[in-house]
């Protein structure tokens, strides 16, 4: 795995991959990192992967994918809470023509178009219950059979399983199968939240907001102190996924190459535009409203 060590305002460590970089200095990222190498290294390891939302569960399944000898094969990510139950077994196991009304030709499925790469099961706790007994089956011989068809095929994948919520409470609410469990925690790694990051909160701002300016050519690159308070004391409950947005609509509102606390909201608040209207308008607002 590509673990470098650079100098931004303070060390950082990073992970590099197609889709980015996860960025952390934090001894529980460093922590991380290193689980994330030593899975990557592995080609047949597979992994569950467990944090809040918005935290960056799909980022390290792709840095793991991306840091491993399956690199030039496909990664294929599945929602498992984004489709009914006939649909995700569909998708999962592919069909053949006729297998069902509208089944007009054959679609592999995505553990077939996986093949030799990397799966990604995103949110796995939300899989349907009635589904897991045929999901644990083709975790365990990796031979997968398409709905309506005679003969199936050995594939050769790794799978990466996410979780936003407690399995263990799924198994006692009874939307979680106890045995389908114990396969996929066999090893595991947490992705700590933002604020547990601590200072690794502006780093991320400073990096989000460096590839922004990089991508549309206004160039902001600072934080005003007033700005880095507003930062340092929200609560982050989105984590990174949020603080992205806020960077992302900070940069937008800036009027110079330093964001300030007038370009930093969080979720419904609207910014204070004010200071886009001329003086004279400005004193005749408020002339009218005294």
């Amino acid at each position: 795995m590509d673990i470098e060590f650079k100098n931004y305002s303070e060390p950082v460590y990073r992970i590099a991959h197609d889709n980015g970089k996860i960025i952390g200095r934090n001894p529980k990222m460093i922590n991380l990192f290193l689980n994330l190498n030593k899975v990557a290294s592995d080609r047949n390891k597979d992994v569950l992967i467990i944090g809040p939302t918005g935290t960056g569960k799909e980022l390290c399944a792709h840095a793991i994918h991306y840091n491993s000898t399956r690199r030039d094969n496909h990664f294929v990510r599945v929602n498992c809470g984004s489709m009914t139950e006939g649909l995700l077994e569909s998708e999962l196991f592919g069909h053949e023509k006729g297998a069902f009304t509208g089944a007009t030709r054959r679609k592999p499925g995505y553990f077939e178009r996986a093949d030799g790469g990397t799966i990604l099961l995103d949110e796995i706790g939300n899989m349907p219950i009635k589904l897991q007994p045929t999901l644990l089956r083709i975790l365990e011989d990796r031979f997968s059979t398409p709905l309506g068809g005679e003969k199936g095929k050995l594939l050769d994948f790794r799978l990466i399983y996410s979780t936003n919520k407690s399995l263990e409470e799924g198994i006692k609410e009874g939307t979680f199968a106890e045995d389908l469990y114990h396969r996929i925690n066999r090893y595991s790694l947490e992705v700590p939240t933002l604020i547990e990051r601590g200072k690794d909160i502006m780093l991320i701002a400073k990096y989000l907001l460096e590839m922004r300016s990089r991508q549309s050519g206004k160039q902001v690159f600072h934080f005003a102190e007033n700005a880095k308070k507003d930062i340092l004391g929200h609560n982050w409950s989105g984590n990174v996924r949020e603080l992205g947005n806020v960077i992302g609509r900070a940069h937008s509102s800036a009027r110079s190459n330093t964001v300030t606390s007038d370009d930093i909201y969080f979720g419904s608040k609207m910014p204070n535009l004010l200071h886009e209207l001329s003086p004279e308008m400005l004193k005749e607002i408020k002339k009218e409203s005294a």
